[in-house]
Formats: C-alpha cells, sequence, structure tokens
C-alpha cells in the first residue's frame, strides 16, 4: 500500500491537494515556491577525510565557513524579521558573540556555534544556533580533531575579518 502510494504520488497529489482544501477548508501543504526558496540561502559543508594512524581507518567529516554562515544567518535573521529595509528598525542591532563549541555522542563529533545578538546596552535580543562541523568517529581524540574540523575551523576564524576579536 505505500509503495502504490509513494509511486503514484506525483499523479494524486493535485487530487488529494483538492480533497484537504475542500475537506479542511484551507491548504494543508506549504506552496512550492516556498519549498524552493528554503534551500536558496543554504551554506553547503566543505567535506574531507583522512585515515586516522592510531585505528588505520579513513575517517570522514565535513565543515562549513564561518564567516559565509555569519552573513547568511543574520541576513536572513533580518528578512524574517522584516528589518532588512528600515534602518531605524536594524539600528538596535550593535554586537554579535559567536561562542563555539561542540560535543561527541553516538559514533560523532559535532561542532556548534552559537550566535548571540546585542542591542546598544548589551541586552540578549536573539541568538542562533548552526553546525558547523561534523567527524564521523567513534572516539573523539586531539588527533582526530586537529587532522579534521580543527584546521578548517581555525583557520576560517582566523581569516574572516567579521571575526575581527578572534586570535
Amino acid at each position: 500500500m505505500v509503495n502504490f502510494l509513494f509511486a503514484n504520488y506525483l499523479s494524486l497529489s493535485p487530487i488529494v491537494t483538492r480533497y484537504f482544501a475542500a475537506e479542511f477548508g484551507g491548504c494543508l501543504v506549504v506552496p512550492e515556491a516556498q519549498i524552493d526558496a528554503f534551500g536558496h540561502d543554504h551554506v553547503p559543508p566543505v567535506p574531507g577525510s583522512f585515515k586516522d594512524h592510531a585505528t588505520g581507518k579513513k575517517i570522514h567529516f565535513w565543515t562549513k565557513p564561518i564567516a559565509q554562515l555569519l552573513e547568511v544567518s543574520v541576513f536572513t535573521y533580518a528578512q524574517e524579521k522584516q528589518v532588512a529595509t528600515d534602518k531605524a528598525a536594524l539600528s538596535w542591532l550593535q554586537s554579535m558573540d559567536v561562542v563555539l563549541g561542540g560535543d561527541h555522542g553516538q559514533g560523532k563529533f559535532r561542532s556548534v556555534i552559537k550566535i548571540i545578538l546585542r542591542d546598544g546596552i548589551g541586552k540578549q535580543v536573539d541568538s542562533m544556533v548552526m553546525k558547523v562541523g561534523n567527524i564521523d568517529c567513534t572516539k573523539g581524540t586531539y588527533g582526530v580533531l586537529k587532522s579534521s574540523v580543527a584546521g578548517p575551523l581555525n583557520k576560517s576564524m582566523k581569516e574572516d575579518s567579521i571575526l575581527g576579536g578572534y586570535n
């Protein structure tokens, strides 16, 4: 039954959509234009791999350039809050803190950043958390971190002028 529905999804989609609209008084699905626009500002991960000398296994990882992620995130945030066109509305954003962290569990090491937006008096206005790195490994040792995400993330933070206070 599931295979039948999945195989005929494209042909049944308009029928099902019309039924839901008639039954529930409105459309229950997101318009395709919004679905297509969803990934427009996506920052793609940069994949990599290396051979772990301790275990002899090939370890795969990915990272994202932090400055590009910050730029896209703050721009998208401003658009969603509808402050991108109003200079007075955007003037409340005076500073941004970026906190980098990570955790190991369930066979992966995940690295994230937390972006904290602050107003003129230093009060937190909003915050966002985003993944910036991932390693598929059973043990998150110093050697594994150094050979995978640590290098690209450090390089990304040092090169990017948006993170001016980092050394």
